[in-house]
């Protein structure tokens, strides 16, 4: 349910989610943060580029920031809203509650997300656990009483979740490729030592080191105008997978 997962998103707040379970991470809704750098001589930030804001701002449009509101990069940049996610989540769950096929989803169900890791055991992945826990069940839980208040849930009925069924898989990318998860860390390494390796993901077609799978991007007929010189000027360039 696209609602519901987009709720799930929004309920994450990422700044706090990469200080609290991560060594060096930052939050951010793009897949470039200012960790990453253009020129490691120089500190150069590919988020601080007259390039990387021309993009940012041609996919997410505002919010990537304008002339007029040059904030709103800043102010939008991690996709926390706990009362929109809230929004989402209730209407992914009526949405469902209203289906009437034998698997969908019933009052007084327990919802149970498995959620495969290469290691459970480690800190890492015991912080992330604990901090995506506490965020879903909180957004769960409003939501749910939100339906309550509305009478979509009546008389003691309600929607329960506790915990991600954690699972160990070191056989992590062929689960993926199967679509054997509900949910799945997709990791990216790189950042200030090499920032263009991320990006195998979406343009080589022959990488499979990855948690994408079924992801179509429309890299064989895309025009980005990007400005390469940063002297004002945008030229069109068709980018080839």
């Amino acid at each position: 349910n696209d609602d519901f997962r987009k709720g799930l998103s929004l309920a994450l707040n990422r700044n706090d989610f990469a200080s609290q379970a991560t060594a060096g991470s930052k939050g951010f809704t793009g897949l470039l943060n200012d960790l990453y750098l253009t020129d490691i001589e120089t500190g150069e930030m590919y988020r601080n580029t007259v390039q990387g804001k021309s993009v940012y701002t041609q996919v997410y449009g505002e919010l990537g920031g304008t002339p007029e509101n040059p904030t709103a990069l800043e102010t939008s940049a991690t996709g926390y809203n706990f009362t929109m996610a809230t929004h989402f989540v209730a209407e992914g769950l009526k949405a469902e509650l209203a289906k009437t096929d034998e698997d969908s989803l019933k009052p007084n169900d327990k919802l149970d997300f498995e959620f495969r890791v290469y290691d459970n055991e480690s800190e890492s992945a015991i912080d992330a656990m604990n901090f995506l826990n506490g965020a879903f069940k909180a957004v769960i839980d409003a939501a749910v009483a939100q339906l309550k208040e509305e009478g979509v849930l009546t008389g003691g009925q309600t929607i329960t979740f506790e915990k991600l069924d954690v699972k160990k898989d070191e056989d992590y990318y062929n689960s993926a490729h199967k679509g054997n998860y509900d949910l799945i860390f997709s990791t990216w390494g790189g950042a200030a030592i090499n920032p263009i390796g991320l990006m195998q993901v979406y343009c080589d077609s022959t990488f499979t080191s990855c948690c994408e799978y079924g992801f179509m991007g429309k890299q064989n007929n895309t025009m980005l105008e990007i400005d390469l010189n940063g002297n004002g000027s945008i030229e069109s360039h068709e980018i080839k997978s």
